[in-house]
């Protein structure tokens, strides 16, 4: 009995020891910090029916490195008339409001041949070693199909600062 007592109390401390070595083994992997927005929305009129947009921009830390991602769904699109001539989505790694990195995703095809979807756009990444005032920022610069109007910008309000 003894033994099965010792060899258990030995089996308990060695599962505890692994078990906190591998926590700490997995602490620099769980350095990940996210801040976003709320979502946004704007509703464009278009070509047939309007395209209402939703957008939430995020900054995300881990490892050392700081991302910019957008978010979104829009519905109202595809129709016989394309929406737009041109609908892209900008995002911005920032520090203290100096871009460091900027990524341009082109929505256009999405919106024009599909009625709803949901989108996402990252990839502006700094892998700078300095700390605090990160965020992301971004716009939408669209130009409407057939109003002759030309492009228009809507600028998205960006995330609070992390890290």
């Amino acid at each position: 009995m003894r033994k099965k007592t010792r060899r258990l109390a030995t089996t308990v401390a060695a599962s505890a020891l692994l078990a906190g070595g591998l926590g700490y083994l997995a602490t620099p992997a769980m350095a990940y910090t996210e801040k976003c927005t709320s979502y946004q929305d704007t509703t464009i009129g278009t070509p047939g029916t309007n395209v209402s947009v939703h957008i939430k921009l995020c900054i995300v830390a881990s490892g050392g490195y700081h991302q910019a991602v957008a978010y979104g769904t829009f519905s109202g699109g595809g129709g016989t008339t394309d929406k737009f001539d041109n609908f892209d989505l900008k995002v911005r790694v920032e520090r203290y409001d100096s871009v460091y990195d900027t990524h341009t995703c082109d929505f256009t095809n999405l919106i024009n041949n599909n009625s709803s979807s949901a989108f996402s756009c990252g990839w502006a990444v700094s892998g700078s070693s300095l700390n605090y005032g990160w965020s992301a920022d971004g716009a939408v610069n669209y130009d409407i199909n057939l109003d002759g109007l030309g492009g228009k910008t809507w600028n998205l309000t960006g995330t609070p600062t992390i890290y």
